[in-house]
């Protein structure tokens, strides 16, 4: 038997596979990680917002990750 490449059991314990965040266009969470460095799910920018859980996220605001969706998009 051989070793997975990678083990994602090194994720942040901090939080449980329910939490939700906002996957930005850039393929990086709002709050500043990953799907490699957090456990949970994700909705793609904040269209599903009663959906997201992360608090980090959601602490920007449905309009600024709307806005800054726009941006990474290229639309105004």
């Amino acid at each position: 038997m051989t070793q997975p490449m990678l083990d994602l059991e090194f994720l942040d314990g901090r939080e449980g596979p329910g939490v939700v965040h906002v996957l930005m266009p850039c393929m990086a969470y709002a709050c500043g990680d990953s799907i490699l460095t957090k456990r949970g799910g994700f909705t793609c920018g904040p269209s599903n917002w009663e959906k997201v859980t992360c608090p980090d996220c959601r602490a920007f605001g449905r309009d600024v990750l709307a806005a800054e969706c726009r941006r990474q998009q290229g639309a105004s």
